[in-house]
């Protein structure tokens, strides 16, 4: 994914939590919203929602995923626009769910923690200039 916030080295970091019993495809299933969609690079934040960002997600009990996730060119930030269909799959193991559209896309990779009502993901972005944290949470609509 050459331009996009990914070609960094990174590291997914999963927010802990427990749940009081194990989730199940049924308790995720629903519309989902980026509520926070931004990126902390040496210090400075985006907000990238507020610079035109969207993500759409929709899980199905069956384990099917359908969306969209759009990130126009942000200075300093996202060098090449995305608009990213989310078609595919998603699993879930105890807390922790992972987007698998059929096409690489923006959110590929990355392990979201099911808190419901909703999905938190953070990746550290390592690279010897520019060092940060991108986090996305999905609330359900």
């Amino acid at each position: 994914m050459p331009g996009r916030v990914t070609r960094w080295t990174m590291t997914a970091l999963l927010g802990l939590g427990c749940a009081s019993s194990p989730l199940a495809p049924a308790d995720l299933a629903g519309s989902y919203r980026a509520t926070t969609m931004s990126v902390t690079i040496n210090g400075a934040t985006t907000n990238m929602l507020a610079k035109g960002a969207s993500a759409v997600v929709e899980l199905a009990a069956a384990g099917k995923l359908t969306g969209r996730v759009v990130v126009p060119v942000i200075a300093g930030v996202q060098t090449v626009p995305v608009d990213d269909d989310l078609a595919g799959t998603y699993t879930l193991v105890n807390d922790h769910v992972q987007l698998k559209p059929t096409v690489g896309s923006y959110l590929s990779g990355l392990i979201f923690t099911a808190a419901p009502p909703e999905l938190r993901a953070y990746l550290t972005l390592q690279d010897p200039n520019r060092q940060g944290q991108f986090t996305i949470i999905l609330s359900r609509q």
